[in-house]
């Protein structure tokens, strides 16, 4: 639900932008209706709209009675900065930088025609944001909480290394521009590499069942 509300706002955002107000308030529309019927779904899965008010009212205090909520899943912003960071650094750190060049309008993200590809890259970049923020804000914290944003991180990060090439191809000699791809290439490969290399470490030899941060630091 969250992140429908955060892809609304987004589309909305951009809506305003290429329609005006008339094709904001369409995309609000659309947006409002599609969580009217997700509540109705979940009020409809646990018996009816006082169990699922329920439920999100108990939300606000699961970390005063859980032990593992408080050890384990809970912490500021740097949980998610040393927890990704042990994870899958260079991607989410592509990711980020890309959406943040992104959001403001500020990078050449289309290489040819209009519309649709600079549309996705925009909305893509401020639900990743958005969603980070959020994130990074809310008191409970676990790294499988930003699952949602794992796909788009790595699409702009691509976006973002495309885009880079594309703008050294016409300012430098082809020479110099091969030899930045295959460096390039190269780099990532290695980041692969230790992607890899980690997953192995903490999940099949130390068998981390959880990613919880303070599993990967103690």
């Amino acid at each position: 639900m969250l992140v429908l509300a955060l892809a609304t706002l987004g589309l909305t955002v951009v809506a305003w932008q290429a329609a005006g107000p008339r094709g904001a308030l369409v995309m609000l529309g659309a947006g409002a209706l599609t969580l009217g019927i997700a509540c109705g779904a979940l009020a409809l899965a646990v018996g009816g709209w006082e169990p699922l008010t329920a439920a999100l009212h108990r939300l606000s205090d699961t970390s005063i009675v859980n032990r593992y909520m408080r050890e384990y899943q809970s912490g500021g912003p740097e949980y998610y900065v040393r927890g990704l960071g042990l994870l899958q650094p260079v991607p989410v750190a592509l990711g980020l930088l890309s959406a943040l060049l992104i959001a403001p309008a500020c990078f050449p993200l289309r290489t040819h025609g209009k519309g649709a590809v600079e549309i996705a890259g925009t909305t893509l970049a401020w639900l990743a944001i958005a969603f980070v923020a959020v994130a990074l804000a809310y008191p409970q914290k676990n790294l499988r909480f930003l699952s949602p944003v794992y796909a788009p991180l790595d699409l702009l990060a691509g976006a973002l290394v495309w885009a880079a090439l594309g703008w050294l191809r016409p300012r430098t000699p082809f020479s110099i521009y091969r030899s930045a791809c295959v460096a390039l290439a190269l780099l990532l490969f290695v980041s692969a590499l230790g992607d890899h290399r980690r997953f192995v470490t903490y999940f099949i030899e130390r068998q981390i069942p959880d990613l919880a941060t303070p599993w990967f630091t103690r």
